[in-house]
């Protein structure tokens, strides 16, 4: 499971790099708009992703704690 947690995090990171550079890129004159949309959006895609991850352990959590010992 923290392999997993590990490997999802650096895959996070990755793409938000990816679509900051692209960005800039397109700024520059280097990138096109194309491409700069499709980072973004697989950007927000994986944003949304691990947004709904998070919302799930949070209930998950919340769900183990209102259980009686």
């Amino acid at each position: 499971f923290a392999d997993f947690m590990t490997s999802m995090g650096t895959n996070f990171v990755n793409n938000i790099r990816d679509a900051e550079k692209t960005s800039m890129d397109g700024i520059l004159g280097k990138a096109s708009a194309r491409e700069v949309v499709e980072s973004v959006m697989t950007a927000d895609q994986t944003l949304q992703t691990a947004m709904a991850f998070r919302d799930k352990i949070i209930s998950a959590y919340l769900e183990v704690v209102k259980m009686p010992i």
